[in-house]
């Protein structure tokens, strides 16, 4: 595959760019006059692949031939050889481009049977050989012809008369694959020839003279392909253990190489290292002390976790290495708050009892620092000490149960304390109730009544399930603040009769029933008002 790409002249490419000043001057009858000023020239140009070249890979390179004259020329002709298996890709002149296409050239290579077609818009086809094809009209007429086997190219640049003063120049593309087989010379070790020097024939007045440019080499790697090596770390910031989306290459971290000689190199990362010497090299990661290893891939394939692994490198092999890594989160416990609501009343997280939310836990830490929190809560402790922990009772709601770690306590115990240490969980989970509705009714039979007659008082007690009665009192009370109590034991449906008496007025009377719920004492009544009449 061919190769473009832009060649700076600064670059040591060992391409010799030359202008020749050689002239010959053929013998005439005539006095010699002094030598012309004229020039021609052979230089690589800024749009050639750069170096490095090495054996086996297609490169591309664009020469510039030029000649410049100080006085009139005729007859004016440019030749130039190149070696065997170079290409002529193109000839580019101020009017004209000339693309050339190989037929079969690689499969027919080496051998006289392939063909090329040049093209400028319209195309010829001519067979790789010693005859050759002219093409194009003067001051741009070219002759090429093809030697041997391999094909050899000799390029002959019809120019004719060129003007004092005057530059012409063209470009050339040449392509070679720099002689994988070994069927060309080189000048001197690893060091291509490109192409002979160009010659320029024309005549001047009544002589012939002739310029010659030298020639253009190319440094060519023909020892063994270097291999390379590539280094690499990332962040595996959600610690999958493979590198995707999110995670971040980690720059300047040492990983040691150790080569086939037991040489030992420290390198930063990211890295890709040349390798000349071929055979088994080691490497290690430096992992600092709070970083964990996540992964380590090598050749694209995730391996068993290691800060040392190995991978046999030969020649023109590229391998790389990554390893991942992540910071392990701080050592913590967990601390599980909750609060449920005790049905029964039984002082036991069971079946019918369902959670309470967003009832307030205070949360008091080693340092002595409280915070308040809402039910169901799960806190992530990295702080280690003991924590004092106390609910928020409600108006109208009783502590039925409190378990810490599973374990029941006395009830009721509204703060507890919890000793946490790395890596532990506790929990610290409350019991309330609400005591039951209780319904009592009272009905005065008549409202008003004269001293000496009856007055009926009959009341009605619906008492929840899991209360146990314990006393029924009706009470009356004169105008004067006397007080009438009649103790009704535990009927809850009942009346009493009473026969009224003095004083005359307003009396109260009220119906007590206090009874016992979930372990505890409670009172529920309702009260009324009736006329004692003269």
């Amino acid at each position: 595959m061919k190769k473009r790409a832009f060649l700076t002249a600064s670059l040591a490419l060992l391409l010799i760019l030359s202008v020749a000043s050689l002239f010959v001057i053929s013998s005439y009858a005539c006095e010699p006059p002094k030598p012309p000023n004229v020039k021609i020239w052979k230089k690589f140009l800024p749009t050639s692949d750069p170096p490095p070249y090495q054996m086996g890979i297609e490169y591309h390179w664009d020469i510039e031939i030029g000649v410049s004259t100080e006085v009139d020329l005729k007859d004016a002709k440019v030749s130039d050889n190149f070696g065997a298996e170079l290409k002529i890709d193109e000839i580019i002149t101020p009017t004209k481009n000339y693309t050339f296409t190989y037929l079969d050239y690689e499969s027919k290579y080496p051998t006289t049977q392939a063909y090329v077609s040049i093209s400028d818009g319209t195309t010829i086809t001519h067979k790789l050989d010693g005859i050759g094809v002219t093409f194009g009209k003067t001051p741009y007429k070219f002759h090429i012809e093809w030697s041997g086997k391999t094909h050899k190219i000799h390029l002959e640049w019809q120019i004719d008369n060129l003007k004092a003063g005057k530059t012409i120049t063209i470009i050339i593309g040449i392509s070679t694959d720099l002689n994988p087989g070994g069927k060309q010379e080189y000048t001197s070790s690893c060091e291509h020839c490109i192409n002979s020097g160009a010659v320029l024939k024309a005549k001047w007045e009544c002589r012939w003279i002739s310029a010659e440019s030298e020639q253009l080499y190319v440094k060519v790697q023909c020892g063994p392909k270097p291999a390379k090596l590539i280094l690499d770390k990332f962040n595996d910031t959600n610690g999958n253990g493979v590198y995707d989306a999110g995670d971040v290459e980690i720059p300047n971290w040492k990983i040691d190489v150790k080569d086939q000689d037991g040489i030992t190199t420290t390198y930063l990362t990211p890295t890709t290292i040349d390798i000349t010497k071929f055979g088994t090299y080691t490497t290690t990661e430096e992992l600092p002390s709070n970083w964990e290893q996540t992964a380590l891939r090598v050749d694209g394939v995730y391996l068993a976790l290691a800060v040392t692994t190995t991978v046999l490198i030969n020649e023109g092999e590229t391998h790389d290495i990554l390893y991942g890594n992540k910071i392990p989160p701080p050592p913590s416990a967990e601390l599980i708050l909750d609060k449920f609501n005790d049905t029964n009343a039984n002082g036991i997280y069971d079946a019918g009892d369902v959670k309470i939310v967003n009832w307030h836990i205070d949360v008091t830490d080693p340092h002595g620092v409280t915070t308040t929190y809402l039910t169901p809560k799960i806190l992530e402790i990295t702080d280690f000490g003991t924590y004092t922990i106390t609910e928020e009772l409600l108006s109208g709601w009783m502590q039925t149960a409190v378990a810490v770690d599973d374990v029941y306590k006395p009830s009721p115990t509204i703060t507890v304390t919890v000793e946490i240490k790395t890596g532990e969980t506790h929990s610290v989970l409350y019991g309330n109730a609400r005591p039951p509705k209780i319904t009592v009714s009272l009905v005065i039979n008549p409202f008003s009544q004269s001293v000496g007659k009856n007055i009926i008082f009959s009341w009605s007690i619906i008492s929840p399930a899991g209360a146990t009665p314990i006393h029924v009192t009706l009470t009356l009370s004169d105008p004067l603040g006397g007080k009438i109590v009649f103790d009704e034991g535990v009927t809850l449906i009942g009346s009493e009769t009473w026969t009224a008496i003095a004083p005359t007025g307003f009396w109260n009377v009220v119906v007590t029933y206090d009874y016992k719920w979930a372990g505890m004492d409670y009172t529920a009544g309702t009260f009324g008002m009736f006329q004692v009449a003269p």
